[in-house]
């Protein structure tokens, strides 16, 4: 029982933990936040300031009804008031302006570190459920949550100032009414809090539900399957899960809510009783005598406004408490670090000689997998040469690009650069001399233009023909020139002005985008599986003529592709089983002649 209670205390104290949103908070926006306390803080005193002129007045006309030489007197707290009253007014105008000013200022800080932690993060939290769980979390958490954290602080804290105002003219009256309103309040913030934890616990159960209702709604209502949803008449049958999901989260968070208002209704109940009760002393103590007119008057106003601020500074507390819990998984975010970093030893890449990459015994096992994807992989790709990997689907081909391309490190042996390990070099830098073709290649709906120019978009000497020259070696610019804005027409479907483009024509931008990089090595990953043949002998005729003394891998399932390389790998099962020129393979009549020998007799009897 001890143990229940210390760790649900340690929950809530987890949760109200308030240090880290304050601190982040008044490092985006500190003069704004402080404008915005000070204003409130002022604008309370006015409040209040105004309240006790009308108590001083209606003390002074009770005391001195019938003397006129007092109206001086009456008159003199009525303007004071009324003053009082309208720099009250002005002074919350003000406020109100100042704390949009800083919420915007926060919440748009909010925003861009969230979008940050993923730019930031290595590939590999891309394949992990789990960070996009957190991400989801953390957007829908919202940039807004931090701030109204900080504001219903400071809402707090008037409410406080005022209730200590009040609270000293209230014990005037009865000692003991404040204490027995603070009890009277206090059983409906403990059901909020529990009901807090309670939302929060199902938010954490059902975020994997929520994103396949997400990638439900995606699938329906965007362009990416809306030819293969209506070709195959899947667009009821999505329907139908997506709405069952929904339904089932929406009860099962209306099931929470309802016994919160169950538990609610109960807790405020008791609460009005006590308050009633507390106005039936204070009337019994009137009938008896024992209170002057201008107690009464101003009990009859105070008491209801001081069991209102108590019941604001509860609501406070619970929406502080739900909104902090929010907030902790946009710091959950925020605390997700890569696995490695660049060391501080990290040397430079030869900007001169030969770009030649070469693997070591080289094996990698997915994060959570329980077997590797890659063993002992030893293979060369020196410079000036096309080197080909090839197998079937599953052999690890794209693992092998993922660990040539940084996304993620060797679990056992090394990938070296110029004879160094490549982890001895900066991340970033090193990608710089790396270009590639994706299997899965992006599809931007952007220009034309961009789109090429994202193949090096910090390149500081951009030159438009260069971006033609690259779209020319892609076979690209072909198309692009039927635009009726050449470069400058947006890519797809999605905006205004966009304009249609086809599988190929995307495949030719992305190898476009590769080619602009200027990149030490070329990879393509089925960069010619949408293209016709003649495409595709154009674009290798390009690759070889520009090759220099750079390198380039090929993948793909394509013999007529395969058949240029200077040199092929054969991956089957993670693993190297063969490897040699294209004759070579074929007289082993190993694996690589079970791939490809069919092919190619069918290519020489064309």
């Amino acid at each position: 029982m001890k143990n229940t209670l210390a760790e649900k205390i340690r929950k809530v104290s987890t949760n109200l933990n308030l240090k880290r949103t304050i601190r982040l908070v008044f490092s985006v926006a500190k003069g704004w936040t402080v404008a915005v306390i000070v204003l409130i803080v002022v604008e309370t005193m006015f409040f209040f300031g105004s309240l006790y002129m009308l108590k001083m007045l209606v003390d002074s006309i009770a005391s001195h009804i019938d003397n006129p030489a007092y109206q001086s007197h009456v008159l003199r707290h009525l303007l004071f008031a009324a003053g009082l009253a309208v720099l009250y007014n002005v002074t919350k105008a003000v406020t109100t302006y100042i704390s949009e000013i800083q919420a915007a200022k926060v919440a748009e800080y909010i925003d861009g570190r969230i979008h940050d932690s993923s730019v930031r993060l290595p590939y590999s939290f891309f394949e992990s459920p789990e960070y996009f769980d957190i991400l989801k979390r953390a957007k829908d958490a919202g940039a807004e949550r931090p701030n109204a954290v900080i504001i219903s602080l400071i809402e707090i804290l008037k409410s406080a100032l005022g209730l200590a105002a009040i609270s000293t003219v209230l014990m005037t009256i009865d000692l003991f009414l404040l204490p027995l309103l603070v009890l009277l309040v206090l059983p409906t913030l403990l059901v909020r809090i529990y009901f807090s934890d309670k939302l929060n616990a199902l938010r954490i159960k059902n975020t994997p539900t929520e994103r396949k209702a997400a990638y439900l709604s995606d699938l329906i209502t965007s362009e990416s399957a809306a030819k293969e949803i209506r070709a195959y008449r899947l667009g009821g049958y999505l329907l139908k899960q997506y709405v069952g999901i929904r339904h089932r989260l929406v009860n099962e968070r209306l099931r929470v809510g309802s016994n919160r208002a169950k538990s609610e209704v109960m807790t405020s109940g008791l609460t009005s009783l006590g308050f009633f009760a507390c106005i039936g002393l204070i009337t019994f103590k009137a009938l008896q005598g024992s209170t002057t007119a201008g107690d009464i008057t101003v009990f009859l106003f105070i008491f209801p406004q001081t069991f209102s601020i108590l019941q604001q500074v509860s609501s406070g507390i619970s929406v502080i408490y739900h909104n902090n819990i929010f907030v902790n998984s946009i710091f959950e975010l925020f605390d997700l670090k890569p696995p490695q970093a660049t060391t501080a030893s990290s040397v430079p890449i030869p900007a001169d000689g030969d770009f030649a990459l070469r693997f070591d015994q080289v094996s990698f096992t997915y994060p959570h997998a329980d077997s590797p994807t890659l063993m002992d992989i030893d293979l060369r790709i020196p410079a000036g040469k096309i080197v080909a990997i090839v197998g079937t689907n599953g052999a690890g081909k794209t693992t092998l690009i993922k660990l040539l391309c940084r996304l993620y490190e060797p679990t056992s042996g090394t990938i070296r650069l110029d004879g160094r390990d490549i982890r001895m070099y900066d991340a970033d830098e090193y990608r710089r001399h790396i270009s590639a073709v994706f299997q899965d290649f992006g599809k931007y709906n952007v220009t034309a233009l961009d789109n090429i120019r994202f193949g090096d978009i910090d390149r500081n000497d951009y030159r438009f023909e260069d971006v033609q020259s690259a779209a020319r070696r892609a076979g690209a610019d072909m198309y692009i020139e039927q635009f009726p804005k050449r470069y400058e027409t947006m890519m797809g479907r999605i905006f205004d002005d966009g304009h249609e483009v086809s599988i190929g024509q995307w495949q030719k931008l992305a190898t476009a985008r590769a080619f602009y990089a200027n990149s030490r090595l070329l990879i393509l990953d089925e960069a010619t599986s949408a293209l016709d043949a003649i495409a595709e002998e154009s674009l290798f005729d390009s690759l070889s003529q520009h090759i220099g003394n750079r390198a380039a891998l090929v993948i793909s399932h394509r013999y007529s592709t395969i058949k240029q390389a200077d040199y092929i790998y054969v991956l089957s099962g993670g693993r190297i089983v063969e490897h040699g020129t294209d004759a070579q393979l074929m007289e082993l009549e190993g694996e690589f002649s079970r791939l490809f020998g069919e092919r190619r007799d069918k290519l020489e009897h064309i």
